[in-house]
């Protein structure tokens, strides 16, 4: 670590953060005691956090949208074939509206 006064880091400032951008830790004196150290910057991630990609989760078997699609798509041919609770929408669409009145 270099060591270097007040006086010559404002006169020398470029320098100074030249050492440091190449590596080297640098202490400030002012009359005699340690007021600051400058020390190189962590090195900077080439993207930032927003636009780098997210963790993927990764299950085994089916994925859920496929298992949301069989489910819609068995459910709908039970409905057709056994007469089960249908979905209000598909009630309001057939015109039957007994179940849920207005």
């Amino acid at each position: 670590m270099k060591t270097v006064t007040f006086t010559e880091f404002w006169r020398n400032a470029s320098e100074v953060l030249d050492l440091v951008e190449k590596g080297e830790s640098i202490r400030v004196l002012r009359h005699g005691k340690a007021i600051a150290r400058i020390v190189p910057a962590e090195p900077r991630e080439a993207k930032p956090a927003w636009k780098r990609p997210g963790l993927r989760l990764v299950t085994a078997g089916a994925s859920l949208s496929r298992a949301v699609l069989e489910e819609r798509r068995s459910s709908s041919c039970s409905e057709r074939q056994e007469g089960a609770d249908i979905a209000p929408e598909r009630l309001y669409e057939a015109g039957i509206r007994e179940r849920w009145p207005d």
